[in-house]
């Protein structure tokens, strides 16, 4: 799933929305690796952020 912003979606859907295990890359090259729900990241998953490099690990509740 690409966005017009140049973001992308790899993974599992439900109903048009990221819904289940997936990867979301930003145009900038952060990539977030984990557990969606209804288009949201929610539980399980790690960010790597390429401007700060950084990782982020833990448990997501809803956030975009």
């Amino acid at each position: 799933m690409m966005f017009q912003n140049g973001d992308m979606y790899i993974g599992e859907h439900f109903k048009g929305k990221m819904h289940g295990n997936g990867q979301y890359k930003w145009a900038n090259g952060s990539i977030y690796i984990g557990m969606f729900k209804n288009g949201l990241k929610h539980g399980k998953g790690n960010i790597q952020s390429l401007i700060h490099r950084e990782i982020e690990a833990g448990a997501f509740s809803g956030r975009s």
